[in-house]
């Protein structure tokens, strides 16, 4: 932490966040935040909260899908039946494309956000297809959504999705592309 703060904070000026998980263990977490307080870290009651859900893949589909809550899966049962096209993959190309459309529904919601394009291009780039899944729904050969998952081991992460606002309602490409 010392570092971080030396070389972000200090030297290059920057604000640092930490959105810390929990240990599991009260006594570690209790420790973890009184370390962050002693290096005059607090908590920012005004952020929004993040979330990550993990699903164990060592059920049977049919028990997965009857899990869902019944919005999220009649969602899903409307994109099944849009007979969309869906292809994965880990090249900066399916990156652009995802990026296409991530632009067109930023262009038109605006929405705050703390996606650093560039950056992440970049990093797909330098990962050579080892770092990331990207996955393209498309209809009538025109992309409808898309998103990038972080893969680490054998744990794969939503990172970023986006849908084409004209297109989206009819097909429900992004629940399609999560499931």
């Amino acid at each position: 932490l010392e570092a971080v703060q030396q070389e972000y904070g200090r030297r290059r000026g920057l604000e640092i966040r930490f959105e810390p998980s929990s240990t599991l263990s009260l006594d570690l977490d209790a420790k973890l935040d009184a370390t962050f307080k002693s290096m005059g870290f607090c908590h920012d009651k005004n952020a929004r909260p993040y979330r990550t859900f993990t699903l164990n893949l060592n059920r049977s589909m049919d028990d997965m899908r009857k899990a869902l809550h019944q919005k999220w899966r009649n969602q899903l049962n409307t994109a099944e039946k849009s007979n969309l096209r869906v292809e994965y993959g880990h090249s900066t190309e399916m990156f652009d494309r995802f990026v296409r459309i991530y632009d067109q529904m930023w262009e038109k919601k605006r929405f705050g956000t703390g996606v650093r394009i560039p950056l992440i291009r970049e990093t797909v780039e330098q990962s050579k297809g080892k770092q990331f899944l990207i996955g393209i729904a498309s209809s009538g050969g025109e992309d409808v959504g898309a998103t990038v998952c972080t893969m680490a081991g054998q744990t794969v992460l939503y990172f970023l999705g986006a849908t084409a606002l004209n297109l989206r309602q009819d097909s429900r490409p992004g629940y399609l592309l999560q499931w």
